[in-house]
């Protein structure tokens, strides 16, 4: 259902750390809540708000996870928000990676466009999640009338 963790935080970690090299790399950074303070500090304030971000993310998953378990009453949720994190921030690195320099698509002036292509990924993720919690209810209850 979801991603361990052994293999989640290496790779969301990578791609945090290739965000904030992209952006170096650049000189450019088009998020709103970023660029002041890289205005205001330089550039190499990215490795420092790329720790932040991952202690943010660890935050995120630790809450996030005990509420998926007692609320949405699911298995390993921590490894759930953590897939779902996943999807997220590697839909992001793509697009700002691939897409936006090639395409110039959801260019910098409509970032807030970026959201409904960022939730799409999870939404399907949650959807099959769903799907598969109640096949095995259905399963449970058939095997229980046996």
């Amino acid at each position: 259902m979801a991603l361990p963790k052994y293999i989640s935080w290496p790779i969301l970690i990578l791609l945090v750390f290739l965000d904030a090299s992209v952006t170096h790399i650049t000189t450019k950074e088009n998020t709103l809540l970023w660029r002041p303070l890289i205005e205001k500090f330089g550039v190499n304030i990215l490795w420092v708000l790329a720790i932040v971000g991952l202690i943010l993310f660890y935050l995120i998953t630790k809450i996030g996870g005990w509420y998926v378990e007692r609320v949405g009453r699911l298995p390993k949720g921590e490894e759930i928000v953590l897939t779902s994190l996943l999807i997220v921030f590697a839909t992001y690195d793509t697009y700002k990676i691939f897409i936006r320099p090639s395409l110039d698509y959801l260019n910098p002036s409509n970032y807030y466009f970026i959201f409904p292509v960022l939730l799409l990924p999870v939404i399907i993720y949650s959807l099959w999640l769903e799907h598969h919690k109640h096949k095995k209810v259905q399963l449970v209850h058939k095997h229980r009338k046996e």
